[in-house]
């Protein structure tokens, strides 16, 4: 399973494109997409799990943990949220070659919600309240993952 979402608009392209390819390996689409992974779009669950960048995520949270141990880390901390953030598309986009920009837009958001949610840096900030998250990230979640890339 690729990291890349399959629509019904995918799915449709698939059969009315030709499969590129031959040789017993699987054919590859115009849209850049496995010919064996569009035979049915991904369903709800798959879109989740898809649209969550959780090798970012986890990244984050070594180095979070890394900067919470010293002091005075306000600006480190702002450091490591701006690199995670700013590393999820180019990441996704170059090592689990997601060429969607929707999906890469949704899966950079969905790194900043997950962040906020938690607190992180931006916890330090007069204005931020915990419940933002609380009530956000599951909200987000359900709706995020309606959208078919």
């Amino acid at each position: 399973m690729g990291r890349t979402v399959i629509s019904r608009r995918d799915v449709q392209k698939k059969s009315s494109c030709q499969v590129l390819g031959a040789g017993g390996k699987a054919g590859v689409l115009a849209a850049g997409i496995e010919a064996d992974a569009a035979k049915e779009p991904d369903k709800y669950m798959s879109r989740l799990i898809k649209y969550i960048p959780g090798e970012i995520i986890a990244l984050y949270i070594y180095l979070e943990t890394v900067v919470r141990s010293l002091p005075q880390n306000e600006a480190l901390y702002w450091s490591v949220f701006t690199f995670c953030f700013l590393a999820t598309p180019l990441y996704l986009w170059r090592k689990e070659k997601v060429s969607k920009k929707l999906q890469l837009l949704i899966s950079t958001i969905s790194f900043f919600v997950w962040v906020f949610a938690v607190g992180g840096p931006f916890a330090s900030l007069t204005w931020y309240n915990a419940i933002y998250g609380v009530i956000g990230l599951p909200v987000y979640t359900f709706l995020v993952s309606l959208v078919e890339a």
